[in-house]
Formats: C-alpha cells, structure tokens, sequence
C-alpha cells in the first residue's frame, strides 16, 4: 500500500510561503523555487552550496581519525620498498576502491598489488585464508578498502604474522549490546582504521562509502609525499580519481547530500573525461560516448556491468579493464564481456523475484498473512544476485526483506548445510540492529541498518524467521509507503526550459530524489508494449488541458494492468492497446523529462505511482 501526501506551502508557523519573491531572489523560477523550499533549502547558503557547491566545499579529510597515521605508515613502507598489498571488495564500491588505491599510490611514487576476493570462494571481506596467502607472498602491509572493519579474527592473525594492517572502510563497527541498553564497540587491532563510522571519529560527514574514504587517504598520503598539508580542495594531479569515487558513491546508493552531492554533481562531469582506455572503452560499449551522464547511467547502466563480474565470475577481471594494456581489441572485448554478463544478470534476477513473489502470493491466496519481515529461502538463486532480488521484493510488498540460498558450485560451504543470505530493508527497522539481537542463530553477518549479509545453518532458518518477526518492533502503519509530492502540476505548465531548469537539482538518487508532481483526473488515450521481450507500457494521457502526453511505465507493469481491468473491467487493456478511446481515469505522480529520439526533443512524462 502507498500513500500519497503533498509537501506544505506553508512555513513552519503556518504562513504562506512567498515562492515568487523566493525564485526573485536566487534568480530562479516560482517552481524551482518551491522545490528548493521542499529540500528545506530555505537560506543563502544552503541554497549556495547546493546549487553551486565545489570541490573547494568538500569536508577537511585531515578530521578522519587515523588518516595522517595511515599515510605515514604507508608513506614509510613504500620508501623501505615493503610489498604492499591492497585487499578490496567485489562489489562496484570495492572495485572503485581498489582502482583509487593503487592508482593513488602509482600518483604518489608507491606501488602495490590488489587482491580481490571470490565471492564464491572466499566471501566477503578479509579472511584467514586471504591472511595466510598475503603471508606466504611477503607482504608486510595489508591495506583494506570497503571492508576490514569486522575482520577481528583475520587482522589479529596478520599481525601475529608480523604484517601492518590498515583498515579504510565505511561499514558499521561491530558492537555488542549490553543489559543496559549501551553498545560497545568492538574495532579490529589494526595498525590504522580509516572509517568515519568509529564514535570518536570528528569527521562531519558520515554518509560516505568505501571509495571516497580510500580517495581521501590518497589525498594525506599525497600531500605527505609533497610535504604539504591541503585540507580544502583537491589538488589537480588527483582529479581524475574523482569521477571513480563519485560513480562509486552512486552505486552504493550512499546519500546524495551534503559533500556527497558535490563529489557525485563533479565526478559526473569529470568521468567522462577520463583517460583511462578501459573506461573510456566500457563508456563507449555501454552507449555512452559523447552523452552528459546522470546518476542513472553511473547506477544503472555502467555501475551494473561491473558488479555483474564480481557476481558471476571474478570482480578482478572488471578491475583489470582499468589497468589493461595498449590492446585495443582486448579491451573492447573485455568490455564487450562485461556488458553480456550485465543481461545474463538480469535475466537471473527477473527469474529469482518471480520466483520469490509466487511463494509469497501463494501464501496470501492460502489465508496468511504477509509477514513483518519476510525471510525467504530459494535455494536455485544465485547467491551473488540475492541482494537484488531482495531488493525487489523489498520495494514490490515494502517489508524488510532477506533472500537465502544454497552455496553455490565450488563454494567452500557446498553441502556444509549452510546457507547464505543478503537482506534490504526499509528506513524503519534497522536490519543491521534487528540481526545483531539474532545474532544467537547466525554464523556471520554484517552491513548497514539497510542491507546485510548474513549466513547460518540450514536448520535454523524457521527459528530465525521466527525469532525476527517476533521481535520486529514494526506496526502497520510502516508499511505504507509513503511517497510525497513537490506539488500539483497541470501538464500545460510543462515547457522545455522549465523541465531544463529542474536539471539543477541533479544528481539525483538517495536523500535527493526527483522532483514528484501530482494530478488528478488524467485519462489514459491509448497504450502499446516497447522493449525487446514487450516487457514495458508506453501509455498516452491527457489533463483537462487536452495537452497529450506520452508516459512510459517502467516498473510494476503486471501491478497498472491488474489495477486497470479490476477498476475498468479485463478489456480494458485491449481497448487501450486497440487505441478504442474511453473514460479511464487515473491519478498520477510523475516526473517530466525531455525525450530525445531521432534528433527530436519531446516533453514526457515518467510515472512513479498511480491510483485507480
């Protein structure tokens, strides 16, 4: 169930709010105006720093805890020519991690090499096993990205192996509750832990991911090796980084606030520009070349190609497109192999969320009740692809969600009686709190209060499910999803310089979404399928300004069909497609959009939610 409600006019004591005199100020439209004020953008400097916001504006990263001891531990180990190693994660955030670390260090003067665990093979993070190969190569420091700050067990190991251990994460620090309520907070005995998430860290911002944290390491340890000290700013020789933080940023669907918003609102400008042949290369193989990218293309269009690597093979063949030779050909192909891998992905993940819906369906037909946290066991999907088709299922019945599968082939855990899970969740349970007090029934498990991982026997999965929902905490009404408009916009009031104006509110994405407009009353004209397998509806509606507009659904079209034939009847949707013209009326929230096609620009709309 969603549940529509529309932003105030009003200001905090119930006046009106003056938009005109608002848009006169900043130079910018009444509307513009009126979804600034809807991002509580109410002063000079907000509104400055969000529209106009720099490199320059970026938070001081000498205020991380244990940065300057981390780049003068790597500083001194690169000079006495210690093998470094650089231990990162398979995802798009660990894969950007580890291009920004060793490509920061080739900046600097250092080498290191990368390894990249299996997913399948290894899991996540750093291991014992990963601990005792680092040995037996001779490396003498251990430098972690988008992981490390859960691997007690396997740091302790390396330094009993005489090894350094700097640890740059993003994730949440591991603690145990106490009777009293009060956490303690267990942190691994790394040389250096570069991770705004540890309590007495004084970095302001904590909403940043793995990569940017690696990022702003390569900026102190840069400066050590110059001598100097930038605590604003980046220095024009790690610029080209910037645009891999910032696509990383997107990936991990961090908030696009605060300096998150100016490093992704840079980096979309700056990744195109990069002289890197192998993104330069998936760039072109994803159809991108010579286009202004938005936080869609970066989360899902190129984003995913990468992921799909660490999912389905090895995250180091994505990694080594970065670094790949003068072979022109091999890189195409390379990139060419990324981009299939992406559609076999998709097809696997549309297979799992059919296959997770009809268990949960049936269940309805059968009399249950939908659970407060649905703990779905499906034992075919593909471990790598379980957080996808959480996600899905998450988004499709709005509860917190975990996808469990068996190992998969070659795994270590294959026929152990272990099974592994990813978990989404929505903004009112913290699934990373909720399984700490079921921690009882699990092996492992780790992430943030909205995803996880997590594993656990076999046998143990109905006590679990059980021990979760008891203990949810969750009531009805959080799981309305709540979606609210900027505003009633009537299509006559949609222009190109207007829908153009909006474009400076990009990036959008977590924590700045697109600008919703509302309307009442819109009858649908016509319909007809797109896409290579008809899995799309291009609808045509109308306002009472008889304005004609195409709008395009792209998400939950078996949802608009059934409430269609259940309001209209079941020809209804043949009638559409037949274009035989009657009165069905929806209510629409939408984003305007311009539609470029055969050199022509359009005005259209794209629906994000309908009531019948």
């Amino acid at each position: 169930m969603k549940q529509w409600t529309m932003k105030s006019d009003r200001d905090s004591n119930g006046n009106p709010i003056d938009f005109e005199a608002f848009g006169e100020k900043f130079h910018v439209s009444k509307i513009l105006a009126r979804l600034l004020v809807n991002r509580h953008l109410n002063t000079v400097d907000r509104v400055n720093k969000y529209l106009f916001g720099q490199l320059k504006h970026l938070e001081n990263p000498y205020l991380m805890k244990d940065i300057e001891k981390a780049a003068k531990l790597i500083k001194d180990a690169g000079q006495k020519k210690f093998p470094i190693r650089i231990l990162g994660d398979y995802d798009v955030d660990g894969i950007m991690s580890c291009y920004i670390l060793k490509e920061g260090l080739r900046i600097c003067g250092l080498e290191a090499d990368v390894r990249i665990p299996n997913r399948i093979l290894h899991g996540y993070g750093m291991n014992p096993a990963l601990v005792e190969e680092a040995y037996h190569d001779g490396i003498k420091l251990l430098l972690t990205c988008d992981n490390g700050i859960s691997a007690g067990q396997a740091i302790e190991q390396a330094k009993m192996l005489g090894m350094q251990v700097i640890i740059t994460d993003h994730h949440e620090v591991p603690y145990e509750l106490l009777e009293d309520g009060t956490k303690e907070y267990n942190l691994p005995p790394a040389d250096a832990i570069v991770n705004v998430k540890q309590i007495d860290c004084p970095y302001p911002y904590k909403g940043i991911c793995g990569a940017y944290t690696a990022f702003r390491l390569i900026q102190v340890l840069y400066d050590a090796c110059l001598g100097i000290k930038t605590e604003q700013g980046i220095l024009k020789e790690l610029l080209p980084l910037v645009g891999y933080a910032a696509l990383a940023t997107v990936c991990d669907v961090m908030e696009l606030t605060g300096e998150n918003r100016i490093l992704v609102k840079e980096g979309l400008k700056l990744l195109p520009q990069t002289e890197n042949l192998g993104m330069q290369t998936l760039i072109k193989e994803c159809g991108l070349e010579g286009k202004t990218l938005n936080s869609y293309h970066f989360g899902f269009i190129l984003g995913p190609c990468l992921n799909s690597a660490g999912r389905l093979y090895s995250a180091g063949d994505a990694l080594s497109l970065f670094f790949s030779t003068e072979d022109t050909e091999q890189r195409i192909e390379q990139a060419k192999w990324l981009v299939s891998l992406n559609q076999q992905r998709k097809q696997m993940t549309e297979d799992g969320t059919k296959q997770a819906i009809a268990m949960i369906e049936k269940k309805q037909k059968e009399g249950e009740e939908i659970e407060d946290v649905l703990v779905i066991y499906l034992p075919s999907c593909h471990e790598s692809i379980a957080g996808i088709v959480a996600s899905k299922i998450k988004d499709r019945f709005f509860r917190p969600t975990i996808i469990l599968t068996d190992p998969a082939k070659g795994s270590p855990l294959e026929n152990t009686g272990i099974v592994k899970g990813s978990a989404r969740s929505i903004r009112a349970y913290s699934m990373y709190d909720k399984l700490s007090e079921c921690k009882n029934y699990l092996l492992k498990f780790g992430g943030h209060p909205l995803a996880a991982g997590l594993s656990l026997e076999k046998e143990k999965i109905d006590a679990f499910r059980k021990a979760l929902n008891q203990n949810s905490g969750l009531t009805k009404k959080d799981f309305i999803e709540k979606i609210s408009a900027d505003m009633i916009l009537p299509f006559s009031e949609l222009s190109s310089s207007m829908v153009e104006e909006l474009e400076l509110l990009q990036p959008f994405g977590n924590g700045n979404d697109d600008p919703i407009f509302g309307l009442m009353d819109v009858q649908i004209l016509s319909a007809r399928y797109m896409g290579a397998k008809n899995q799309y509806l291009k609808l045509i509606v109308t306002d009472s300004s008889k304005r004609q507009l195409e709008a395009p659904i792209f998400h939950d079209v078996d949802v608009f069909i059934e409430g269609l034939c259940e309001k209209y009847g079941n020809d209804a949707l043949e009638n559409l497609l037949a274009h035989r013209q009657k009165d069905y009326r929806i209510n629409l929230l939408y984003c305007p959009e311009i539609n470029e096609f055969n050199h022509q620009k359009t005005i259209q709309i794209r629906i994000r939610d309908i009531q019948f």
